[in-house]
């Protein structure tokens, strides 16, 4: 099974999905019958090992393909049908691009998150683990909610991906300035996929969010926040959020 992660390019409501290298240099598109990735979560089955062809030959050089630049993202999914987490449904159905403006000043949350497939209600936690299908951050703010640019299979991540718990550190700056460092692996992302799951259907596409941060951090008209979380070698696993707060 090869490493996936996918993207949005800014188009129309849905953006234009394309798989993506894994140092996010480059981009490829996929077959013209998965435009987006509803379409992709949609069709799971069948998507995921072409697509996976896809990165295989976008890593050998082997399919035409273009820089990626995180600006040119909207977010992976520009619409999502239901973010809910265990405090209840999120309101962030239009999701704002990872580098757009922030209208107003306000404060920041940061999340991980995962987006799962089908899910029947009842299901079981090993069930729910394997519904998982990408993974990502996410940070809310007064003027809206941001996914990374990048989501990724659980099978990118090596052994930050156990048991359904994300190893890692998100990383809040504002202005440059360290503002949070959260560590994530105590979270388990199944237990809370399958806690979810008891009381309803998970429709394809589902984002679900562990809010990190223990209170919301203040952000000023001026301020620069940016959102990732850094691989060993301090490169963002899923690109970064990197938002300007105007006056």
């Amino acid at each position: 099974m090869f490493l996936m992660k996918l993207a949005s390019l800014k188009a129309g409501r849905d953006g234009r999905l394309v798989v993506v290298s894994e140092d996010l240099a480059w981009c490829a598109a996929p077959p013209p019958m998965w435009q987006t990735l509803q379409h992709v979560l949609d069709d799971w089955a069948h998507a995921e090992p072409i697509l996976q062809g896809v990165a295989e030959s976008l890593s050998h050089d082997a399919v035409p393909h273009s820089r990626f630049h995180e600006r040119e993202a909207a977010a992976p999914l520009p619409r999502a049908y239901r973010w809910t987490s265990a405090a209840g449904d999120i309101s962030a159905d239009q999701l704002v691009p990872p580098r757009s403006h922030l209208t107003a000043p306000g404060a920041v949350s940061g999340h991980i998150v995962v987006v799962v497939g089908d899910l029947a209600q009842g299901a079981s936690r090993a069930a729910a683990l394997a519904a998982i299908r990408l993974i990502g951050v996410a940070a809310s703010t007064d003027a809206g909610t941001s996914l990374s640019p990048v989501l990724a299979t659980p099978n990118v991540l090596g052994a930050r991906w156990q048991d359904g718990k994300l190893h890692g550190t998100l990383a809040i700056d504002i202005n440059g300035a360290p503002a949070a460092r959260l560590e994530t692996g105590s979270i388990d992302l199944a237990d809370l996929v399958e806690s979810l799951a008891a009381t309803r259907d998970l429709t394809a596409g589902t984002i679900i969010s562990a809010v990190l941060t223990p209170a919301p951090l203040p952000l000023k008209a001026g301020d620069l926040l940016r959102v990732e979380m850094p691989d060993e070698k301090h490169h963002p696993i899923f690109g970064a959020i990197e938002q300007p707060v105007d006056a």
